[in-house]
């Protein structure tokens, strides 16, 4: 058997063969908010560290005009340049940020951090490989 330390989040409707090892009962502390625990407006994932997150979005794409009044996450700004603009937020939500970029094609460029460039470049690749045969 497995034994996992920290936090884990798990989707009930993929649970099956269960079996009752204990029946004493676990209760939450009093002051336990699960929103607490992420940072970042990108739905119930959460990973153990907190990264500065750049996100470059092309001039008036709809990926900007959506994304511009939105929150999403800690400590968030934006820099505009001549042809685009800088998202910068905080967030511990690598995976959902990498499928948010990715699903905005053309319009969204991640920027840092490296991790998440490198990422993504390895999808798109794998996706225009997939096109091309």
């Amino acid at each position: 058997k497995q034994k996992h330390e920290g936090m884990r989040l798990f989707n009930l409707s993929r649970i099956n063969n269960i079996e009752i090892q204990d029946y004493s009962t676990f209760s939450l502390p009093t002051d336990y908010n699960f929103m607490n625990q992420v940072t970042g407006s990108f739905g119930c994932y959460r990973d153990e560290s907190q990264k500065l997150y750049k996100i470059k979005f092309t001039k008036d794409s709809y990926a900007w005009l959506y994304s511009k009044d939105r929150v999403w996450g800690d400590k968030q700004s934006v820099e505009e340049n001549e042809d685009g603009y800088i998202l910068s937020f905080e967030a511990n939500q690598f995976k959902p940020i990498l499928r948010w970029v990715l699903g905005w094609g053309d319009e969204v460029k991640p920027v840092a951090p490296e991790e998440l460039v490198v990422e993504w470049k390895k999808k798109i690749t794998n996706m225009s490989k997939s096109i091309i045969s």
